[in-house]
C-alpha cells in the first residue's frame, strides 16, 4: 500500500476532475486540494520548502508576482479573491511532493500506476458525456484535455518498466486517449500527443511493441475504436480533426475557430497600441483581459465573424489573454518557469527520456495557444518544483541506478 500522500491525492483529483465542472467558476480541483491542505494542517504541521535551487527561487518569484497581479485585479477590476488561494496552495504541496523522493522504487511505480489509472478514468468520464446527459444534472465538460498531454508519459513508463497488468492498462489508456482526442476534434492536442507517443515508441522500442505487446495492442485498439464509433459521428470527427487541411473539406462555420484565435491576437495588439507602458509590462490583473479587450474583439467579430454568438464567451483565449492579464514580464516569468521545470526534471536521464519530458512540459505550455490553462491545477503541478514529472524522472533514475534498486527486494519481502 502507498502511504497517504496529499500531493499524490491532489494530482489524482486534478486528473479526474480536470474537465468536469459542477461548481461555480470551475473551481472543483482547487476546492478539494484546499480541503486536503486544511485536513493536513489539522492533523499535523504544514511545512514550507525553503528555496535552494534556481527552480525553487523562480517558482517563489512567480508566485509573489501572481499574488501581486491578482491583487491588482481585485483592486482595479473587482475580481474574485479566490485566485489568491489558487496561487498560494501549491507551496504547501511542495513539501508533500518532496517526500516521494524517499519512497522505494516499488512505491514510486505504484504511484505512477495510480496516475495512469486516473488518466484512464478521466477519458471514460469524458466519453460518458456522449452517453449520459450529465449537463442536465449540473455537470458540464470544459474539454481542455490537458491530462492527456501531461500524463501520457506515465503510461509510456509502465509499458517500458511495468508488469503485464500495468502494460495492459497503459496501452488501453493510450488508445482511449487517442479516441477521446478524435472525439473532441482537438487538433492541437492531437499534434502534441502524437509526438509524445512517437517518442514513447522510440523509448520502448518498435520491436518490443510489435513482437512482445502485439497481443495486448490489438484488443486495446478494438476497445478504443468501439468507444469512438459507438458514440460519435465519424464523418464529423474526420472533417473537424483534419481542418488543418482546409482545402480538402467544405468550408463551414466550424472552420472559423482558427480565425477566432487570430482575431484575439489582433484585438490584443490593438489594445496595446493605446495602453500605457505599465499595462504592457505588468498587465491588467489576472483574469481581467476581457474587460479591456472586449471592445476591440467585438468590433473584429462584427466584421469577420458576424454569425458568431460571443455573448457568453467572456474571455480572451490563450496567450493573448494571458499577455494582457499578467503583462510582458509575467509571461516571461511564466515561460522561464516552464524552462526551469524542463531542466530540473531531465537531469540524469537518458536522451530519449529527456526528450519525452521536455516535449511534455513544452506541450503543456503550448496548450495556452488556444486555451488559457494558466489557472489549471495541472499546469501548476507540472511546473512547480518536485512536481508530477519530477516523480516520473525520479523513478527512472532509480531504475537506472543499481543502488536505488536494492530497496525493491526488501519491499517485496515485507
Amino acid at each position: 500500500m502507498i502511504s497517504v500522500n496529499f500531493f499524490l491525492v491532489s494530482v489524482i483529483l486534478s486528473i479526474v476532475l480536470s474537465d468536469i465542472q459542477f461548481l461555480p467558476g470551475n473551481r472543483e480541483v482547487e476546492f478539494f486540494i484546499l480541503l486536503l491542505l486544511t485536513f493536513k494542517f489539522l492533523i499535523s504541521n504544514l511545512h514550507i520548502v525553503k528555496p535552494v535551487h534556481v527552480h525553487d527561487f523562480l517558482f517563489l518569484i512567480f508566485t509573489v508576482y501572481m499574488l501581486t497581479n491578482v491583487y491588482m485585479g481585485v483592486i482595479y477590476n473587482d475580481l474574485s479573491l479566490h485566485w489568491f488561494l489558487f496561487f498560494l496552495m501549491f507551496y504547501p504541496l511542495m513539501s508533500e511532493a518532496k517526500k516521494i523522493s524517499r519512497w522505494s522504487l516499488l512505491k514510486k511505480k505504484k504511484a505512477i500506476s495510480s496516475l495512469v489509472n486516473a488518466l484512464l478514468l478521466f477519458n471514460l468520464i469524458g466519453f460518458s458525456f456522449y452517453i449520459v446527459d450529465l449537463p442536465s444534472m449540473g455537470i458540464t465538460p470544459t474539454k481542455l484535455l490537458l491530462p492527456l498531454i501531461a500524463f501520457s508519459p506515465f503510461a509510456i513508463f509502465n509499458i517500458k518498466y511495468g508488469s503485464n497488468k500495468d502494460r495492459f492498462i497503459a496501452y488501453l489508456t493510450l488508445f482511449v486517449c487517442y479516441a477521446f482526442i478524435m472525439a473532441e476534434s482537438s487538433r492541437g492536442t492531437l499534434v502534441i500527443y502524437s509526438v509524445i507517443v512517437s517518442i514513447g515508441v522510440w523509448i520502448v522500442g518498435v520491436k518490443t511493441v510489435i513482437v512482445r505487446d502485439s497481443a495486448k495492442i490489438v484488443p486495446m485498439l478494438a476497445i478504443s475504436l468501439i468507444l469512438l464509433v459507438a458514440n460519435i459521428d465519424m464523418g464529423t470527427i474526420i472533417d473537424d480533426t483534419l481542418l488543418i487541411f482546409s482545402d480538402l473539406v467544405e468550408p463551414d462555420q466550424d472552420e472559423l475557430k482558427d480565425l477566432d484565435r487570430y482575431l484575439n491576437f489582433l484585438a490584443v495588439f490593438d489594445f496595446f497600441q493605446a495602453a500605457s507602458i505599465n499595462t504592457i509590462l505588468f498587465g491588467t490583473g489576472f483574469r481581467s483581459s476581457w474587460l479591456y479587450v472586449a471592445p476591440y474583439l467585438e468590433l473584429l467579430y462584427e466584421i469577420f465573424m458576424p454569425n458568431l454568438d460571443y455573448s457568453k464567451d467572456l474571455s480572451v483565449i490563450g496567450f493573448p489573454g494571458l499577455l494582457v492579464d499578467i503583462g510582458v514580464i509575467g509571461l516571461f516569468l511564466f515561460f522561464t518557469l516552464f524552462s526551469a521545470a524542463i531542466l530540473s526534471n531531465i537531469k540524469g536521464l537518458p536522451f530519449r527520456w529527456k526528450l519525452l519530458i521536455a516535449v511534455t512540459i513544452f506541450g503543456v505550455f503550448m496548450r495556452n495557444y488556444g486555451n488559457n490553462v494558466s489557472a489549471n491545477a495541472i499546469t501548476m503541478l507540472v511546473i512547480m518544483p518536485y512536481g508530477v514529472l519530477w516523480l516520473l524522472s525520479n523513478a527512472i533514475r532509480a531504475i537506472l541506478s543499481d543502488t536505488e534498486q536494492l530497496p525493491i527486494v526488501s519491499d517485496l519481502q515485507k
